[in-house]
């Protein structure tokens, strides 16, 4: 949102980045034009995905060429920047020796946090469908074939994005490249 602003996306921006609920809202929700916020973690709990609401941005307010690249690579920048302070915090605590870090719980959390953001990552930059990645590889291709890009993935992107995740939970490991490279980028991150 705040990058969005500072490029000239337009819309609404709001300050807060995460809508409280209350039981009563939970209760009320209407299922058919909104997805509540513990349904989302439900999806994410029991089926390994979840869904986000878009930020709306008008292309024709960006004040550069570049706008629609800075507003997409900032959700994974923002998930490398995550993953680099979690792990490095978690590695400078244990050097300067803070013994509640030596344990295995909170190395599991810092871990398994840096892991997610950098899975996080890799998977909006997968260039197919809604994801970030159809936002920003137009910008590394020649202009003919970005357009001839941005027109198939307009058609077929969401419903490829789709059936990949579709054979996904059915067993076929589409996602395993992923959530591996998640694991093996975790050696890079760490500075200290």
């Amino acid at each position: 949102s705040f990058t969005r602003k500072r490029v000239g996306g337009g819309g609404v921006c709001g300050f807060f980045f995460f809508k409280q609920k209350t039981a009563y809202e939970i209760y009320q929700c209407d299922w058919s034009s909104d997805v509540c916020s513990s349904d989302l973690l439900l999806m994410v709990v029991l089926l390994g995905f979840g869904y986000a609401k878009p930020v709306p941005t008008d292309p024709r307010n960006f004040k550069s060429r570049s706008g629609e690249l800075v507003v997409s690579a900032a959700g994974p920048l923002m998930n490398l920047i995550l993953a680099v302070a979690t792990i490095n915090l978690y590695v400078m605590g244990r050097r300067l020796g803070f013994e509640p870090l030596g344990d295995p719980g909170p190395r599991f959390f810092f871990v398994y946090l840096a892991q997610v953001n950098l899975l996080l990552m890799v998977f909006n930059l997968i260039p197919l469908g809604a994801l970030d990645g159809h936002y920003i590889l137009p910008y590394f291709l020649p202009r003919q074939l970005a357009l001839r890009y941005r027109y198939y993935n307009a058609r077929y992107g969401n419903f490829v994005l789709l059936g990949l995740v579709a054979l996904s939970i059915m067993g076929l490991p589409i996602f395993e490249y992923v959530f591996s490279m998640s694991e093996r980028l975790l050696p890079f991150i760490i500075f200290i």
